[in-house]
């Protein structure tokens, strides 16, 4: 008989250690990504604004635009590394961060806001 409550005793004892081991992990799984959102449409309508008011021709203007996208397209590529970024018009939460205008500042070279 006490054979068989050692044998139990263990398996209770094995079965605490692997719980707090898993519980142990769990705890260290990190949490979701912040999310962060840039009205996309609204840079992309005031780039073009601004290259058609320099009063480039036509064709120096499109290739002017679409080195700004691509530009654009790098900047967000670099954000999304720390956080998931919406297009503004997805969001309908007001608690979500806009970064719009630091991303427009590193679209035009002025720097970057906080």
């Amino acid at each position: 008989m006490s054979r068989m409550m050692v044998v139990g005793l263990c398996a209770v004892l094995v079965g605490l250690l692997t719980g707090a081991v898993a519980m142990k992990l769990w705890s260290v799984v990190p949490g979701p990504p912040p999310i962060a959102m840039v009205d996309l449409s609204g840079i992309v309508e005031r780039q073009r604004v601004e290259i058609v008011q320099k009063g480039k021709d036509p064709e120096a203007g499109e290739r002017l635009v679409q080195q700004r996208m691509i530009k654009l397209a790098a900047i967000l590529a670099e954000l999304g590394q720390k956080q998931v970024i919406l297009n503004k018009a997805a969001v309908v939460s007001g608690t979500v961060p806009d970064l719009t205008e630091q991303v427009e500042a590193q679209l035009s070279g002025r720097g970057v806001s906080p």
